[in-house]
């Protein structure tokens, strides 16, 4: 069979071959429909750009790259650190080096991901979190170079990664909070282009609809076009929740001095949960209740599988969720619920 060339790309695409090398490239003003559907065909037609294909050739260098597409605050993050300290727990025993690649949008293809796939310095790469949009980038870049995604599930059996179970951290959530009384809950999160924004979410409504509540668009928010925190507070009290689940817990920690600063108490007047168990939780006043993710354990399969299976073994990829852990502090009121019981027990007797 004759190998599938641009060209290819470009006839079944219906655009010039420009276009597909701009789209490519992550060039241009493009818009949104015809890059979509030139990366559909790119996936249909398995093609491999000339530049992955080289890098094939490039001999084993010891070394592989952890890109992320990440700004500071997250990067210092307990998240990152965890997942990082996983992965060379790994690498460092089994000889490799690990180098830290910090893309920007811009040189996902460009400067990015031709060069890391051509130059043969890395052997293979870790992929922090990419959305759905940068995920069909790096597929069509490195379709033949070793790579695994950390922090995303992914639906193409081709892909490997390591994620964990945001659906089910969702559904404990709703269900830790229905448990305490509240029935109108809110979920704040950033984009629904990030994979765990998505699970998140689907397990939110899950557990609403397991407890016979009704789903409110309009206790759903997200931040994606607020201008400020203050907007998003103000559409969520508008809503009038209880309770409010926040995709992370630097979120939470933003939402908490919003509403205090309004008059507006956590947990009495309104209880919340994040995600993540950031270590200023357990010092934040109130203590913040959340999800715990095994992130040192998901660096270290991710690097176990990249290593032994992507580079030493078959070569086929490898899926893998793990179970989180809801850890309760006092933002969500359990407390509160639990001295309610006590002095009613203690009025009736």
């Amino acid at each position: 069979m004759a190998r599938i060339t641009i060209k290819d790309v470009a006839k079944l695409a219906d655009v010039s071959l420009g276009t597909v090398s701009a789209i490519l490239n992550n060039q241009g003003r493009i818009s949104k429909e015809t890059r979509q559907r030139v990366l559909e065909v790119v996936n249909k037609l398995d093609y491999v750009p000339q530049y992955a294909a080289r890098s094939l050739k490039a001999k084993k260098k010891g070394a592989l790259g952890l890109a992320t597409f990440w700004d500071f605050e997250l990067m210092s993050s307990k998240y990152f650190r965890e997942i990082v300290q996983g992965i060379t727990s790994v690498t460092s025993e089994l000889g490799y080096k690990l180098h830290l690649i910090n893309l920007e949008q811009t040189d996902l293809e460009e400067r990015g991901l031709q060069t890391l796939a051509s130059d043969g310095s890395l052997d293979g790469i870790f992929f922090l979190a990419p959305t759905v949009s940068q995920l069909i980038l790096i597929k069509a870049a490195l379709r033949k170079f070793p790579f695994v995604i950390i922090g995303a599930s992914v639906k193409d059996p081709k892909v490997s990664f390591v994620d964990s179970d945001n659906y089910e951290g969702g559904r404990q959530v709703v269900n830790h909070l229905v448990k305490l009384g509240h029935q109108r809950i809110a979920f704040v999160y950033p984009d629904l282009e990030i994979f765990n924004a998505a699970h998140r979410l689907e397990g939110y409504k899950a557990g609403l609809r397991e407890n016979g509540l009704p789903v409110h668009e309009e206790l759903t928010v997200s931040l994606k076009d607020k201008q400020s925190g203050e907007e998003c507070i103000t559409q969520l009290l508008e809503a009038n929740p209880t309770a409010i689940f926040a995709f992370h817990d630097l979120t939470v920690a933003k939402l908490i001095s919003y509403l205090v600063g309004k008059g507006i108490r956590v947990p009495e007047d309104i209880a919340i949960i994040g995600f993540d168990d950031e270590e200023f939780c357990r010092f934040f006043d109130p203590p913040i209740t959340t999800v715990r993710q095994p992130l040192r354990q998901m660096g270290k399969i991710a690097a176990q599988g990249l290593i032994e299976r992507r580079l030493h073994g078959s070569g086929e990829a490898f899926q893998q969720v793990l179970s989180v852990r809801l850890i309760v502090r006092e933002s969500c009121g359990a407390k509160l619920a639990w001295r309610k019981t006590i002095d009613s027990e203690l009025v009736q007797s």
